[in-house]
């Protein structure tokens, strides 16, 4: 019986061990989202709702998208807002135009999703917090206090303060800080901060270097900058 050689190249055999682990990575994700605080109130959601599809999104951990049907969807529902609360979960999108017909696509996060504030305590000396200058007077004068939604935002977050670590570059800060159209940073000292704070990754960010912390960081913590003066220092 005669079989056909395949000689595989270098690159080829790269390819294929690339998307094995990959496809392993997104995998073993999806059971752990299944498992999570925002998995188990997404199966319990279908018991209120008529949900007809639901994804994880393999790079955006404690983040969920969920279709569900126009006629049966009611955000001040009180079971809804009850199992909301049980698992520490809320609202951060509603989007009726990208969604399948008779449909609504909400978007689910955890309040509180990947923990990594011993990496953060471990690797960073300092935070970055960037700001709009109207910003700029209630900062000198009671430090840096977590925020709802801000006037940036098209959608609905707790009160939070997002940070970059001291692992971003300087390009990343000029990118973060054209995207925000803000001229301040401020720099937050984690030595004068202490240990008492918890941080959590941004799941709406790829970069692992955005956290986020619910906890206000105090005015004698801080230094506050110009974005142009920083960047020449």
């Amino acid at each position: 019986m005669n079989k056909k050689l395949i000689r595989l190249t270098e690159y080829d055999v790269h390819k294929i061990v690339k998307e094995s682990v990959n496809k392993i990575l997104c995998e073993r994700y999806l059971l752990e989202s299944q498992q999570s605080n925002l998995g188990r109130f997404i199966q319990e959601l279908d018991g209120i709702f008529d949900v007809k599809l639901h994804n994880y999104h393999p790079r955006e951990k404690g983040r969920c998208l969920a279709y569900i049907t126009t006629d049966t969807f009611d955000k001040n529902n009180n079971d809804f807002k009850s199992l909301m609360d049980k698992y520490q979960v809320f609202i951060s999108s509603i989007d009726e135009f990208d969604a399948p017909e008779g449909t609504i696509q909400v978007s689910f996060e955890s309040k509180y999703p990947e923990d990594v504030t011993e990496n953060v305590y471990k690797n960073s000396r300092v935070l970055y917090h960037l700001t709009r200058p109207s910003y700029i007077k209630q900062i000198e004068k009671e430090g840096v206090k977590p925020i709802a939604a801000s006037e940036f935002r098209r959608s609905w977050y707790p009160e939070r303060i997002y940070l970059l670590t001291d692992r971003c570059t300087i390009q990343d800060i000029k990118t973060y800080a054209r995207q925000l159209g803000t001229s301040y940073i401020v720099i937050c000292d984690i030595g004068k901060m202490g240990h008492d704070y918890d941080f959590y990754k941004d799941p709406q960010s790829l970069e692992n270097f955005s956290v986020f912390t619910d906890k206000p960081i105090p005015r004698e913590c801080i230094e506050i900058k110009k974005i142009n003066d920083f960047l020449t220092t």
